[in-house]
């Protein structure tokens, strides 16, 4: 692929990078003279329709984030069957090299390097962009140290692969979270889960979780908690292993809710009281709190040790006389006793709710409104949780338009179901660009940065210079969603002029050629056929001698391959008339067939010769002027060849 150039202006130099899902270049934007990365994808990729659908939408989502964490997506495009996206070039290495090569990273590096990729997770999850692939081959490390986290959008354009997909899962396995080896609705928790990974991952130098192929590394994910961070480096401090373990929670409901909460997190390890984030940290831990019996067994035997001994003695002793005052003693002791027994019922009875809850089917929630959703699991002490808003075209503001769990799924009461809640339709800021004028490509470009779909004619347009954009509908300044289609009228300059097509039979094939370049026509199919035309001369052309063509056309040509025979030559000097001035001159031979021998534009008065070849004994030769027939020769073998009359001899 080196040195070739797709969509007109990306010129391809090096391999850079090679990957499961495509192959990197270095290139060089030709339109805007700088340095860029051209991905391109890998055939099994690019063949899949459906793939492809929803990588474009993916990768024109992620086009419009602008962030100085994030790899810039330019453009994306297919060029003769290539597909491929555009993106800027940055200077370094990946996250995984240095990992590689340096790990186990000083706490304060990679917390650094942490807090840089939650800026550009924060940055894309407010714009309804989730990455979820978020592992060190998709961070790149600046010579200065700056993170540049790339590939966004994408991994969802490849979430159809499964666990049995080749490497490119398996590589990927090592940072799935939990939800998504459900294969369940992922949000922005998923790319806290995944940088909880890569952040174990710098620190240690060792990942959470291994094996043999993804499905086990995705079953450890779901079902095993990972060694100890401080086990493998007691360089750690105790607050930044319980940040660790935080955003590696299973239970969503215990993980990092967001970026921000992540970041402030690890702003209190770098700046607070470490005790303080200990205690808060795991104060979040608590899953289950059961509030202690009250009146129990315990209270009872306090209140009796905190009675004087010696009294005790004497009142054991007068009980024994006196059967009430007996019973009286053991009043608070019975008391005690049922209050003991109806707590413990009332804990065990809680306790088995706990263990096997009432259950409910998940009803479905999107076309729902927020609200709407809210009140009618509000009985079931249900919560409806946001984890984030996105524009949406099809969904008024407000309303659900995906949930997990998903409907029909069984949930205890209590639980929390997380929804996206549509924003409304997406406005295009400005209205549609105005981009008449414009080149082609960089219309298209400006276009689909203001998230539009676009269409392109061409048409001949006298005042419009060729490649320009002449005319666009919808007009410019028109408010349109995004994802609007806008039809771009592109000018192919003025029209050519017509071409009368010459008589090229009987000429030779390279004349032919220049000739047809001179007129701006091209060269079609050419065959072959046995003739007595000379070899390599046109034997026959389409469309005909005389047709109206234009600039571009193709003629194609049937050239001589020669009768195998030796042919007579004759050098035949001709005279032409003195009018008119401007002349046609064609020369035809007949002997076993008619052809063309000569075709020009002479002068009147020209004295000039033709070179006959001819077969058997005897041959005639007919000159035209303008069309008219102006002389005859016959041609003998051996003998005179007659001009108007007289023979002209040949051999």
């Amino acid at each position: 692929m080196t040195g070739r150039q797709l969509g007109g202006r990306y010129e391809l130099g090096r391999q850079i990078g090679d990957g499961g899902m495509a192959v990197v270049y270095e290139a060089v934007d030709r339109l805007l003279d700088r340095r860029v990365a051209v991905k391109i994808l890998r055939p099994e990729f690019a063949n899949d329709d459906q793939f492809l659908r929803r990588f474009s939408r993916e990768a024109r989502a992620a086009a419009r984030l602008c962030h100085p964490n994030i790899v810039q997506v330019y453009d994306v495009g297919r060029d003769g069957g290539v597909d491929y996206i555009v993106m800027e070039y940055v200077e370094g290495r990946t996250l995984k090299d240095k990992i590689q090569e340096e790990a186990p990273l000083k706490p304060s590096v990679a917390v650094n390097l942490a807090r840089q990729v939650l800026e550009a997770l924060r940055h894309a999850h407010q714009h309804g962009v989730v990455h979820r692939d978020i592992k060190p081959q998709n961070i790149l490390l600046t010579p200065t140290g700056q993170v540049k986290v790339t590939d966004f959008g994408i991994a969802r354009a490849v979430g159809g692969a499964t666990m049995a997909d080749t490497e490119i899962v398996m590589g990927t396995a090592h940072y799935l979270s939990p939800e998504q080896a459900k294969g369940r609705f992922t949000g922005a928790q998923s790319d806290l889960y995944s940088l909880g990974v890569v952040l174990y991952e710098m620190l240690t130098g060792k990942l959470p979780f291994d094996g043999d192929t993804a499905v086990t590394v995705a079953v450890k994910h779901l079902q095993e908690q990972p060694p100890p961070l401080r086990s493998l480096n007691d360089r750690v401090p105790p607050a930044l292993e319980l940040i660790v373990e935080r955003a590696l929670a299973k239970d969503t409901a215990r993980r990092y809710a967001s970026a921000d909460e992540f970041l402030a997190d690890l702003a209190r390890y770098r700046t607070r009281n470490l005790d303080e984030l200990i205690a808060a940290q795991k104060d979040r831990g608590r899953t289950l709190v059961l509030a202690p019996l009250s009146g129990g067994a315990d209270g009872a035997d306090a209140a009796a040790l905190e009675e004087p001994l010696d009294e005790d003695r004497e009142e054991t002793v007068g009980d024994q006389a006196n059967p009430r005052r007996r019973l009286a003693r053991w009043l608070p002791w019975v008391a005690a006793l049922l209050v003991l027994a109806a707590g413990a019922y009332a804990g065990i009875s809680y306790l088995m709710s706990w263990l096997r809850p009432e259950m409910i089917r998940v009803p479905p929630l999107v076309g729902a409104t927020l609200e709407a959703a809210q009140e009618s699991l509000a009985p079931y002490r249900i919560t409806v949780h946001v984890l984030t808003t996105r524009y949406d075209n099809q969904y008024a503001a407000g309303v659900v338009i995906d949930q997990s769990p998903a409907p029909g799924e069984l949930v205890r009461l209590g639980s929390r179901i997380d929804v996206i809640v549509s924003r409304g339709p997406e406005f295009v800021e400005g209205g549609v660009p105005d981009v008449r004028g414009l080149l082609e490509r960089a219309a298209v470009l400006e276009l689909e940065r203001a998230g539009l779909q676009v269409e392109v004619a061409h048409e001949h347009n006298a005042l419009v210079p060729a490649g320009r954009v002449a005319d666009q509908n919808p007009a410019p300044g028109t408010r349109v969603v995004v994802g609007t289609s806008v039809r771009l009228t592109v000018s192919q300059g003025p029209e050519p002029a017509s071409v009368t097509l010459p008589n090229f039979i009987g000429r030779p094939y390279e004349e032919v050629r220049r000739v047809v370049q001179q007129l701006g026509l091209e060269i079609g199919t050419i065959e072959t056929q046995f003739s007595d035309y000379p070899r390599e001369y046109v034997r026959s052309q389409s469309p005909e001698p005389g047709t109206v063509v234009r600039p571009g056309d193709k003629i194609n040509l049937v050239l001589s391959q020669g009768n195998g025979l030796v042919p007579n030559e004759t050098v035949l000097p001709l005279q032409l008339p003195d009018r008119p001035a401007q002349q046609r001159v064609e020369v035809r031979v007949r002997d076993r067939s008619e052809r063309v021998v000569h075709i020009g534009e002479h002068q009147g008065g020209d004295r000039f010769s033709a070179t006959v070849q001819w077969y058997g004994e005897q041959a005639e030769v007919f000159v035209y002027v303008n069309g008219q027939l102006y002389d005859h020769v016959i041609l003998q073998l051996g003998g005179e060849d007659q001009m108007g009359g007289e023979e002209v001899e040949g051999g």
